[in-house]
């Protein structure tokens, strides 16, 4: 879905345990990715956490919350945050710019995905043999046609990862569900 300033955005959605919920929303303008938690767009939740990878190379993130009609930043962890990469235009490889999961079993308490602004990004957990049990959301700015460069995380089980390829750099997405650990004596 396009809006102004050519901003692109997309509501990823996962489909498990029978229900659909948002897991991450993301705007792209001009190799400037900016990953966002769940309804942080639509603004229905009083908080907005992003992670922006500038087109300079910088990565931080923000937090915000809203205090009456205004959103306020925690100005300290933009500051803490920061790193710096290659710019997204000159790209080699993957950075990753989104970090969240559902550790604590939250997912059937999530909203109805469906509310978020921008083209839905159907991610279906079920066909891939997800459990119930957590999982982790992982997203990358990826160099396009490079996909191959995305890792795999070594406790990685079940996996869905799906690339959006209308953007530049390209984004991946990386959903799954660690290894079962056996705990024996």
């Amino acid at each position: 879905m396009r809006a102004k300033a050519d901003a692109v955005y997309f509501v990823v959605v996962l489909c498990h345990l029978g229900l659909e919920r948002e897991i991450a929303a993301l705007k792209v303008r001009r190799h400037y990715p900016i990953a966002f938690t769940p309804y942080s767009l639509d603004g229905s939740i009083g908080i907005e956490n992003h992670v922006s990878y500038k087109s300079s190379g910088e990565r931080h993130v923000v937090s915000r919350y809203r205090v009456g009609d205004k959103m306020k930043e925690v100005k300290r962890i933009r500051k803490e945050s920061t790193v710096h990469f290659a710019r997204p235009s000159n790209l080699k490889g993957a950075v990753e710019i989104y970090l969240s999961g559902d550790p604590l079993g939250q997912f059937r308490d999530l909203r109805p995905a469906g509310s978020g602004k921008g083209e839905r990004v159907l991610l279906d957990a079920e066909k891939a043999g997800f459990r119930d049990g957590i999982f982790v959301v992982k997203i990358y700015a990826v160099e396009p046609s490079n996909e191959g460069c995305v890792p795999t995380a070594p406790d990685a089980g079940k996996r869905v990862l799906h690339f959006i390829k209308s953007t530049d750099p390209w984004i991946a997405i990386d959903v799954y569900q660690p290894k079962p650990v056996l705990n024996i004596p």
